[in-house]
């Protein structure tokens, strides 16, 4: 009996997409003859509602983080919204339809929560028996995941099966498997140990899939303080950020690479000996999984600044107070090697590198339920 899977996400270039790729990749390899889709279900059903949303929260993050952590995981917040959500639902129902009757999924996956909202409500409204999965890409969870009709969530962590429980959920529908992150890191998880790092102490400096966070001011910081250092840039999909940061490496030619988006994190992080980023779920799980110490900087107010404060607890990484103090502890640390090794040491308790595989393998047990 041919199987079906679809992987719901939202927005594009998020790492929520990046888990649903994960996802997809690990389906591909253990399990192909299971037919999986993966979509941006916002874009799908409501495309303009989706990059309204997309300008709009990046704009809040940005220009206006005090009103976003104000907004982030806020139940009143959520009560006021609930018609809203209705309307989103009903003017996309059409469209969602047409998805449910093509597609004909076993099992809906969504590693975003408003699409997780919308199949929710389907589902309760249409009586469909489909499975419901929830796969969490943060360290903690937020209210708007907690759905009567998920069947199971798949957790980072036991801090936030700890969330779910507290606002009702059932201990026995939460698995903790880690966040998706692709498979090659796990595969260079498998070779850590193994000589790998260039010669020269080098820095990874990374603001997700969009290039968010000050990392123009920790590259021009972390040059100044340290000229034997080698510092490697990610830009992601940031154009701006791109062109500025090629007139700083014009000032650093022999020791400062710039890159755009791309596809093998797993071998630039293998190659660090630091990670500099924001505190997005997928971009620590890879480095988690890769034992990369973090120095984390301008987080997200409410789900990265909530990740940023676990993983500084579990002495995994060390938060920032800004770009300058990012470069200075960036310093601090590559002249303490002992210090590296500790907290790669600490990265045994939340390090999954087979996070994908892990949630792939619930996802299928519950075809036998």
């Amino acid at each position: 009996m041919l199987r079906r899977v679809l992987l719901l996400y939202s927005p594009d270039h998020s790492g929520h997409k990046m888990a649903a790729t994960a996802l997809e990749e690990a389906f591909r390899s253990r399990h192909p003859h299971v037919q999986v889709r993966g979509m941006n279900l916002v874009k799908y059903t409501n495309p303009l509602l989706g990059a309204a949303a997309t300008r709009t929260y990046l704009g809040l993050i940005q220009n206006n983080p005090s009103v976003w952590r104000r907004l982030y995981d806020n139940r009143f917040f959520k009560e006021k919204t609930e018609k809203l959500r209705d309307v989103i639902y009903l003017s996309g129902y059409r469209h969602l339809r047409r998805i449910m009757d093509e597609e004909e999924p076993d099992v809906v996956v969504c590693t975003q929560a408003f699409p997780c909202i919308i199949v929710d409500k389907y589902k309760h409204l249409t009586g469909r028996p489909l499975r419901l999965v929830a796969v969490v890409t943060d360290f903690f969870a937020n209210l708007y995941w907690m759905l009567p009709g998920v069947d199971l969530f798949c957790v980072a962590a036991e801090e936030a099966k700890a969330d779910f429980v507290r606002m009702g959920g059932a201990p026995g529908c939460i698995e903790v498997t880690g966040i998706p992150i692709r498979p090659e890191f796990g595969e260079v998880a498998a070779r850590l140990g193994s000589p790998q790092k260039v010669s020269e102490p080098t820095v990874l400096v990374m603001g997700g899939v969009r290039g968010l966070g000050p990392i123009q001011e920790v590259v021009e910081r972390l040059c100044a303080l340290r000229p034997d250092v080698r510092v490697v840039a990610v830009a992601g999909r940031n154009k701006r950020l791109l062109k500025t940061l090629e007139s700083v490496r014009g000032r650093h030619p022999d020791r400062f690479t710039v890159l755009t988006y791309v596809d093998n994190v797993h071998e630039l992080m293998s190659q660090a000996d630091l990670l500099i980023s924001k505190a997005g779920g997928i971009t620590t799980s890879e480095a988690l999984a890769v034992g990369l110490p973090m120095v984390l900087v301008s987080p997200i107010p409410g789900h990265e600044t909530r990740n940023a404060k676990l993983l500084s607890e579990k002495g995994v990484a060390v938060l920032a107070n800004g770009a300058e103090d990012a470069g200075r502890i960036a310093s601090r640390l590559l002249g303490q090697p002992t210090e590296l090794n500790r907290m790669k040491e600490r990265m045994s308790s939340l390090s999954r590198p087979d996070s994908s595989f892990r949630i792939v393998e619930k996802i299928v047990s519950l075809w036998g339920q």
